[in-house]
């Protein structure tokens, strides 16, 4: 059976086949809807590069909170904003890593809460209860400037 089989997908009204999504109904965020087709795994939970630095994250399997460094945060993965006042929420985004049956991992971002700064998966504009599957080499943009990109270290480049 498919990892992905309890995911549902949800026809775009235009039918132009870019903004197909999967809606998948998660007890702890029922209203979900994924925006990226779920395609992709990898042989290991990833990173994230902090881009125009030497800095990069490692996910764990689970739930990562990114957010911005503060004593009072409880992001898994705090980041220095250089801005003051910072408009990088405390915990901003989380990234869902899942092992799945073959032992390999799907990476899911979605946004923390609903008031947050204006935050882009690739250039297009997260909204609450969205959800996008990660790939390999993927932007995200935060406020304060930071971007950061998704990498996964598979020399083999295997992807199913």
């Amino acid at each position: 059976s498919s990892p992905f089989s309890s995911y549902k997908k949800i026809e775009n009204e235009s039918g132009d086949g870019d903004k197909t999504r999967y809606s998948k109904n998660r007890p702890e965020d029922p209203d979900t809807e994924y925006k990226t087709a779920p395609h992709q795994s990898y042989s290991s939970p990833g990173e994230l590069k902090l881009i125009g630095s030497k800095l990069a994250f490692k996910l764990k399997e689970g739930r990562n909170v990114i957010g911005r460094k503060a004593q009072t945060s409880k992001s898994d993965i705090q980041i220095e904003s250089n801005n003051n006042p910072s408009r990088l929420s405390r915990e901003h985004i989380v990234i869902n890593v899942k092992r799945i049956k073959d032992g390999r991992y799907i990476q899911d971002l979605s946004l923390y809460k609903n008031e947050v700064n204006v935050t882009l998966h690739n250039g297009q504009k997260i909204e609450y209860g969205d959800s996008y599957f990660l790939k390999d080499n993927d932007e995200i943009a935060l406020p304060d400037d930071i971007k950061l990109k998704f990498i996964v270290p598979d020399p083999e480049k295997t992807t199913t």
